[in-house]
């Protein structure tokens, strides 16, 4: 799931995700819409718990996609000190 996110936000298609990671394109596009849905959630400020209360979506399953995040927040914020 995590991995499904981790490359769209590396700007790679939704089939050659799918390919990728060996799902169909839907699951992608579930996968993705849940790591976008977290987010939100998480830069507009809410804690772990309540991104996975608001989402339904496990706690755990929030952590790796609120990592994701935090490390392209990290590498966005090196790119614009450069």
């Amino acid at each position: 799931m995590e991995l499904a996110f981790r490359n769209y936000k590396k700007k790679i298609p939704t089939s050659e995700n799918a390919r990728l990671i060996d799902h169909t394109p839907e699951a992608v596009d579930r996968y993705i819409k849940d790591g976008t849905r977290v987010e939100k959630l998480y830069l507009a400020g809410y804690d772990e718990w309540e991104v996975s209360f608001f989402t339904g979506i496990s706690g755990s399953v929030v952590n790796e996609y609120i990592e994701i995040i935090k490390s392209y927040e990290t590498k966005k914020a090196d790119e614009t000190e450069d």
